[in-house]
């Protein structure tokens, strides 16, 4: 669901995982912020280091992922927002919980080493598939 290509994604470390975190009391914190912003730096503080970028959104080369993104905002009765492009993606419970929520507010969240960013219209394409020369 997240990983809108459905890429298997590699874990070099551990600094984002959840073993010693309780996640009823992480639930019970995000009931107390009044704004998505407050959640996002709450988020922030719990992985420091884990959100790298945000964009507007995939390049208009790829509207199966714009599509995809928009499915899913559909049935979380939302609309595109922004991406957060993020160090690692994995199962643990706690970033599950994370991303759960920032679906729910229309931000959709990518790992950033697969893909590149415009630095015109900051919007992202698949490295998979870019046609861009690197920079």
């Amino acid at each position: 669901m997240y990983g809108y290509l459905n890429i298997k994604n590699n874990i070099n470390n551990n600094m984002f995982e959840d073993t010693d975190m309780d996640k009823l009391k992480i639930i019970e914190h995000m009931k107390t912020c009044k704004t998505i912003g407050d959640v996002i730096e709450y988020i922030q503080e719990v992985f420091p280091s884990w959100i790298v970028d945000e964009v507007k959104g995939f390049s208009d080369d790829h509207p199966e992922l714009t599509k995809l993104w928009e499915e899913d905002c559909k049935q979380n009765n939302t609309k595109p927002h922004k991406i957060f492009l993020v160090e690692e993606i994995h199962d643990g419970e706690i970033m599950t919980l994370f991303m759960n929520f920032l679906s729910t507010c229309g931000i959709a969240v990518q790992q950033h080493n697969h893909f590149r960013k415009c630095k015109k219209t900051q919007k992202i394409t698949p490295i998979l598939y870019s046609k861009e020369k690197k920079e």
